[in-house]
C-alpha cells in the first residue's frame, strides 16, 4: 500500500538509479529540493513521508526555509519529514544556531529544528550524534563532524 518516489536534482543520477532498482511502486523524478512540496501536494495519499539521508546538506539555506514553509501550507495531508544529515560543530552549536551555517564543499549545517518550529511542525526527534569522539583520535578532516537526526511532522 505504499508508493515511493526517488528524487535527485541531477538527471544522470536519476537515470542511473532508475536502472538499478525497478519496482512497481517506485518512480523517479528529477527535480530540485525546492520542488518536493509541490510533488508532495500532487500525490493522492493522505500520509507522506519525506526522507533525506545526506542530501539536504547541499540545499541552500533559503531553500530549506522555503521547503518547510511550503510543506506547512499543504492541507489534508500528514507529512513526516525525516532527516539524517552530516554537519559540523567546530564553530557553531547546530542546536542553538538559528538557521544554517556553511560547512564547506558546497554544504551547510542546517538547524532543521529551527526551520521546523518556525513553520509549526511537531518535533518528534532531534539528536546530535558525534561519531568521531574523542576528536583527537581521528583525521583532521573529521574534526567537528557530527550527524543531525530529526523527525518532524505536520498535519
Amino acid at each position: 500500500d505504499s508508493n515511493f518516489i526517488y528524487t535527485d536534482i541531477d538527471e544522470s543520477a536519476t537515470d542511473y538509479a532508475s536502472k538499478q532498482a525497478i519496482l512497481p511502486n517506485l518512480s523517479y523524478v528529477t527535480c530540485p529540493a525546492e520542488s518536493i512540496p509541490a510533488l508532495a501536494q500532487t500525490v493522492k495519499y493522505e500520509r507522506i513521508i519525506i526522507f533525506s539521508s545526506g542530501s539536504a546538506q547541499y540545499v541552500y539555506p533559503e531553500s530549506i526555509d522555503t521547503i518547510f514553509r511550503q510543506l506547512s501550507k499543504i492541507k489534508n495531508k500528514k507529512i513526516d519529514f525525516i532527516l539524517d544529515e552530516p554537519g559540523h560543530n567546530l564553530s557553531i552549536d547546530p542546536f542553538s544556531f538559528n538557521g544554517s551555517f556553511p560547512s564547506g564543499h558546497f554544504s551547510y549545517t542546517h538547524n532543521y529544528q529551527f526551520y521546523a518550529e518556525k513553520y509549526g511542525f511537531n518535533i518528534n526527534n532531534w539528536d546530535l550524534i558525534q561519531p568521531y569522539v574523542p576528536q583527537k583520535d581521528f583525521f583532521p578532516h573529521h574534526q567537528g563532524t557530527v550527524h543531525l537526526s530529526g523527525w518532524f511532522d505536520i498535519s
